[in-house]
């Protein structure tokens, strides 16, 4: 996956989590500040963002030596679409604090 804007991205998640496309294209980058994205989650059908092209924007705030982040997902069709990812997010973020954790420990961060 390469940061561009305007460049689309893909990957699939973890296969213990239901193996899952998700894709979209990065809308604005600015360094070490913001990430916005649009954000497809599933089949294109009735799972995950249920083909709708929804928005995700990441704020990183600096908080003395560390890095909060805000996330904001918008352009719902459905609110069992919503409520979905309301529940999941927190799971990935729980999941990103825990590899980055690991990594400042080892000394790769």
């Amino acid at each position: 996956m390469e940061p561009q804007e305007g460049r689309a991205w893909f990957f699939y998640n973890r296969d213990d989590w239901g193996r899952h496309p998700h894709y979209g294209r990065f809308l604005q980058l600015k360094p070490d500040k913001m990430v916005e994205t649009t954000w497809l989650t599933g089949n294109g059908k009735q799972e995950g963002t249920c083909g709708a092209e929804t928005v995700l924007r990441i704020d990183l705030i600096p908080s003395g030596e560390q890095t909060l982040l805000k996330l904001h997902h918008s352009g719902f069709v459905s609110e069992d679409s919503r409520s979905a990812h309301a529940e999941n997010w927190p799971l990935a973020l729980d999941e990103l604090a825990n590899v980055l954790a690991a990594k400042s420990a080892s000394g790769d961060v």
